[in-house]
């Protein structure tokens, strides 16, 4: 999951730098940005523990999370639609033939 959450207190390079140092120590989340100008930090983790180590270290160190939106990572990417399964089979594979039109002799 992806979780963008608003800091109101972040508000120069320095708070920046203590942020990330405290939570590069939770190694269940990554940060992906931290944007200071608008106050908001945007990290990737994988559990519902994993997000709430962040939310009470936040806490602890000074820069509560005001509010939070989080994502599926699914939702920023682009899956392709396939008509029917030899499709599919062949975007996995290109260098194999069609499956429909390959005649087997026993």
């Amino acid at each position: 999951m992806k979780a963008r959450v608003s800091i109101p207190q972040l508000r120069s390079e320095n708070s920046a730098h203590t942020v990330i140092r405290n939570l590069s120590r939770i190694l269940d989340i990554k940060v992906v940005d931290l944007d200071v100008e608008n106050g908001y930090l945007t990290f990737i983790y994988e559990t519902k523990l994993a997000f709430n180590k962040v939310k009470n270290e936040l806490l602890r160190i000074g820069y509560p999370m005001r509010n939070y939106s989080c994502a599926s990572l699914l939702d920023d990417m682009e899956i392709p639609k396939y008509s029917d399964h030899s499709e599919f089979l062949m975007a996995l594979n290109p260098d194999v033939p069609n499956l429909s039109t390959v005649a087997i002799s026993i």
